[in-house]
């Protein structure tokens, strides 16, 4: 690569905001550059093209409160699921999980899916959990069992529910009460 301002040959990496246009939204993206050691000029390098349109899409996501690249990620991960499992799941095509995943930016009618159904999902799930850890507990009752224990080992899971709200939901306050009677 030769700097456009003064033909020197070498740079070094470094990170700057982008102005970029997507879908009629002007954006200030921060991204990795590449700049001349000489006069500073930056531009982006051929390998970091994919980096650039991935954090374009993820500043429009956060503009327009769409679920980013990484969150939608994490809600799969915590699913346990691989992509075409996630694809059968949503009911979508391999493809589009695979492009949320990278670039693609999501209409709110597939952020709205995504987020109920894995939400829905994980709530059953750990619903299913401290269902039976209660019933493990029943199971060994006597008249001197401390449910509080079993409510100890609850706990831990529910706060799971809690963190993986706040991946669906950020910016969101989730309170999970147990209470004993």
């Amino acid at each position: 690569m030769i700097c456009l301002n003064c033909d020197n040959e070498h740079f070094e990496a470094g990170e700057a905001e982008i102005k970029q246009e997507f879908r009629g939204d002007t954006l200030m993206v921060k991204t990795p550059v590449v700049v001349c050691q000489t006069c500073g000029w930056q531009t982006v390098g051929n390998d970091q093209i994919d980096e650039l349109r991935k954090r374009t899409a993820d500043t429009y996501r956060k503009k327009h409160g769409l679920l980013t690249t990484a969150q939608i990620r994490a809600m799969r991960e915590a699913l346990r699921m691989n992509q075409p499992e996630f694809a059968d799941f949503l009911r979508v095509g391999v493809a589009s999980v695979k492009r949320w995943e990278t670039w693609l930016v999501q209409d709110a009618g597939n952020d709205e899916l995504i987020r109920v159904k894995c939400v829905m999902a994980k709530k059953a799930e750990i619903i299913k959990r401290v269902t039976n850890l209660l019933l493990q507990h029943a199971a060994t009752a006597t008249p001197a069992t401390d449910w509080q224990q079993a409510v100890k080992q609850a706990k831990p899971l529910l706060a799971s529910f809690g963190r993986y709200l706040q991946i669906a939901q950020p910016g969101t306050q989730h309170k999970i009460k147990i209470k004993l009677t």
